[in-house]
């Protein structure tokens, strides 16, 4: 019985929690709750974050044209891990895109309202980032614009549905490109 305790006790100490188990640990009943565990509310949020991990970010590259050389493209990335196809009902976004202006030092941004669904966004197949199984990638592509410049932000509310009828509460995008 010694033997198999310890046993327990060592491969316990080389073993990761799982995500869910590291959320069950944070809530109030927890051995460890966090700042969150005591609003109902915050707990759903951070249980959603666990459960249905997607991302939504901006990634500033350079790219090499066949005609025009280097390129500098902005790509907005959706991440939806345990999905295979993105609906247009799943994703709802209402923000606003944050354009350098060809400002110095952003002394001149200019802001350009938007309101995006899941068609919004092409999958992200065909590029040089590897495939990720299990997860279903999207992407929206930014250039620089003749009267906008180069993207710099974008920043909203943003609901996604994983399920036809389930949708998670809202999160606020705050999300910068950064060069």
């Amino acid at each position: 019985l010694t033997t198999t305790v310890l046993a327990g006790l060592l491969a316990r100490s080389y073993t990761q929690n799982t995500p869910l188990e590291k959320w069950i640990a944070q809530t109030r009943f927890g051995v460890k709750p966090a700042d969150w565990a005591s609003r109902y509310t915050d707990e759903m949020r951070e249980l959603y974050k666990t459960v249905f991990p997607f991302t939504f970010n901006l990634e500033r590259l350079v790219e090499l044209h066949p005609h025009k050389g280097h390129i500098e493209t902005t790509w907005l990335i959706l991440r939806l891990p345990g999905q295979t196809r993105l609906q247009d009902w799943m994703l709802h976004f209402k923000g606003v895109e944050v354009w350098d202006g060809h400002g110095w030092s952003g002394l001149y941004d200019i802001e350009r309202p938007v309101e995006w669904t899941g068609s919004a966004f092409e999958a992200d197949i065909g590029t040089r980032r590897p495939h990720e199984r299990g997860v279903a990638r999207y992407r929206k592509l930014y250039h620089e614009e003749r009267e906008l410049g180069y993207i710099k932000k974008i920043k909203g509310t943003l609901t996604y549905s994983p399920l036809p009828g389930v949708s998670l509460p809202a999160i606020e995008v705050d999300d910068v490109a950064w060069i």
